[in-house]
């Protein structure tokens, strides 16, 4: 019997290439489809699809995991465990703390661990998140 996944994905067809571990927003529709064209996320107000599981084309399909552990999202500052919670764009498609402000700010999940002895992950390294798309309501 093959091992069920931990994880849930979406597919999507990106309008420019998309690097494994980034975070991928809704960038529109394939003409004459209801397949969603995606890209690297940019804005924390994006519509994430979720964390791309490889490195894809523009035009290829594409799948991007949109519910459970992904252990190659790109950390795009120092995360450490314990401290950095949920997690957003840094405008690059990588993950940062995300924090609670005058406007909502859009999710992609929560921090894990890195892979270094101490659990951190720094700039540009790899990092576990369990993914789960949310939003951070805007604060009064």
């Amino acid at each position: 019997m093959a091992a069920t996944p931990n994880y849930f994905n979406t597919g999507f067809v990106p309008s420019a290439s998309v690097t494994m571990g980034a975070i991928v927003k809704e960038s529109g529709h394939v003409s004459g489809s209801n397949v969603p064209a995606g890209a690297t996320a940019t804005a924390t107000s994006d519509k994430f699809l979720g964390v791309a599981d490889n490195t894809y084309a523009s035009g290829e399909y594409a799948a991007a995991i949109n519910g459970g552990i992904v252990d190659f999202a790109i950390a795009g500052e120092t995360l450490t465990p314990g401290t950095s919670y949920h997690l957003t764009t840094d405008g690059q498609g990588r993950v940062v703390a995300a924090a609670a402000g005058v406007a909502e700010v859009k999710c992609i999940g929560f921090f894990v661990a890195g892979f270094r002895t101490d659990g951190t992950a720094h700039v540009g390294e790899q990092c576990r998140i369990n993914v789960n798309i949310h939003t951070l309501p805007a604060t009064a």
